[in-house]
């Protein structure tokens, strides 16, 4: 007996399939026979998020679509939790139902997201419940930011003299799109551009524990950066060329310093990102 069929005293009865309802005949995320189908029911009610003045989704939260879902949880963690940047509206109350529908997915990447988001302090999740957009407390920004900054100073360190020329040549490259965005006054642009550029470093090391560390607290960290970011951007612009040429350079110890003052300096401007949460 196929999924969505019963048998009634021989006879095959139709049952609706549940998740029919939730699709269209357009989906570029849907996979198999549903493949091409549009999500028909959103969590913005059907009228998308609404948009801030550089373009990016307000509300709950920006996801850029991915085109393979072979491996669902990675990529609904990659949605949620990386360089495609969220942006919540804090007390914002989030259901798995309308975010796997909006996403294309299944419920069950979707709670996994949802409690390692849980784990870096961006949601509130109540067992049986539900699960919020958390109001962001100073001191849990600085931990994560401490954490965050040794990380990159190791990887700093270990990385120096690896780099291939391609690699300096793309870190060069996000950092001019940086220094354009700021000078643009766009937020989510200067923000992706920064993330590229200081996760090329990361990855060409490979240290899968430094990663790990990264994904759980450097969501925290890129939320609280959106809150404060200002025109202190350009000062950011400097020391990313200084950090590319000491990498290049192979000095490692240099290397390590700036970077961990990149990072450690989001603790200059003493802000309550409570109260702009």
């Amino acid at each position: 007996m196929r999924r969505g069929e019963l048998h009634a005293r021989g006879q095959r009865v139709e049952r609706p399939n549940p998740r029919a309802s939730l699709r269209s005949s357009e989906d570029p995320l849907a996979t198999g026979p549903e493949r091409g189908a549009r999500v028909a029911r959103d969590p913005f009610g059907g009228q998308g998020p609404h948009r801030d003045e550089d373009g990016a989704p307000e509300s709950v939260l920006v996801c850029r679509r991915h085109g393979s879902l072979d491996e669902p949880l990675r990529a609904v963690d990659s949605t949620f939790a990386r360089g495609e940047q969220l942006k919540f509206a804090r007390g914002e109350q989030l259901k798995d139902v309308e975010l796997a529908a909006w996403l294309g997915v299944s419920r069950t990447p979707v709670r996994e997201a949802l409690l390692r988001l849980g784990r870096s302090g961006l949601v509130v999740a109540l067992p049986g419940r539900s699960t919020t957009v958390s109001t962001i407390d100073s001191q849990a920004v600085r931990d994560a930011r401490d954490v965050v900054a040794a990380m990159h100073e190791l990887a700093a360190r270990e990385v120096a003299g690896k780099l291939e020329s391609q690699d300096l040549d793309r870190m060069r490259e996000a950092n001019r799109r940086f220094a354009d965005a700021v000078d643009a006054g766009g937020v989510s642009a200067a923000l992706e551009a920064d993330e590229e550029l200081h996760r090329i470093p990361v990855a060409v090391l490979g240290n899968r524990a430094i990663e790990a560390v990264l994904e759980q607290f450097g969501p925290l960290v890129r939320r609280a950066e959106r809150l404060r970011f200002d025109s202190d951007g350009h000062a950011s612009v400097e020391l990313h060329d200084k950090l590319i040429e000491l990498l290049a350079s192979a000095d490692a110890e240099a290397a390590a310093s700036v970077a961990y003052e990149i990072w450690h300096s989001l603790a200059a401007e003493e802000r309550d990102a409570a109260a702009e949460g």
